[in-house]
């Protein structure tokens, strides 16, 4: 899994966002704490793991040996202090990083990954939905795209409503509503006139 593309919910309380190393608790009003690249590629490695034992020598590759720099020991112990204190952890008693002495460390929180869903689909639009206000946006194009879509489909327009729906007045939904509706009634008025006019003869 590659974490830099997910965010991350820890223990049911702190947001992890991994491309900008941030940490959010929502038990504190949302408080952002950004971290360090290097904490945040250790919480990042240990969420990877899934609940096993990363090794010191795998965080020492993964965080810094990768980026091209040689620490000592140190600066993993100074990383995973820091972690820990974002966490509001303790050492004694964790509830999120667990030390695994002269081994490694592991994280015993329960991790859910936050997955962006895609806009709701457009359910299909009425003829009184056009009249509403054209100036309405959406929150994407992609989601105009599809609300453009779904009205075109549910009609099926004849010649002249066609050639009506393709002048300049496309761009205002609630101006081609109402010139169909003024051309229905003139049809209408005429074949009415035409029944008449049969019926006098």
């Amino acid at each position: 899994m590659n974490t830099n593309e997910h965010k991350f919910l820890i223990g049911q309380r702190f947001v992890f966002i991994p491309h900008d190393n941030s940490l959010i608790d929502q038990f504190e009003d949302d408080e952002i704490t950004r971290l360090g690249s290097n904490e945040s590629r250790a919480l990042g490695l240990l969420i990877d793991a899934e609940g096993t034992i990363v090794t010191r020598t795998r965080l020492h590759d993964y965080v810094w040996r990768e980026q091209g720099f040689e620490v000592d020991d140190s600066s993993l112990t100074q990383a995973i202090s820091t972690l820990r204190k974002a966490l509001k952890d303790s050492t004694k008693s964790p509830e999120f990083i667990k030390t695994v002495p002269k081994r490694g460390y592991q994280l015993i929180a329960p991790v859910e990954a936050i997955v962006n869903t895609p806009c709701a689909q457009v359910p299909s639009t009425t003829d009184a939905d056009v009249d509403m206000d054209a100036s309405t946006s959406a929150d994407s194009a992609d989601c105009q795209n599809e609300t453009h879509s779904a009205v075109n489909a549910t009609h099926t327009p004849t010649r002249a409503a066609v050639h009506f729906a393709t002048s300049r007045h496309t761009e205002h939904p609630q101006r081609v509503s109402s010139g169909l509706t003024h051309m229905v009634l003139w049809l209408c008025h005429r074949v009415s006139d035409r029944l008449y006019s049969a019926d006098l003869g």
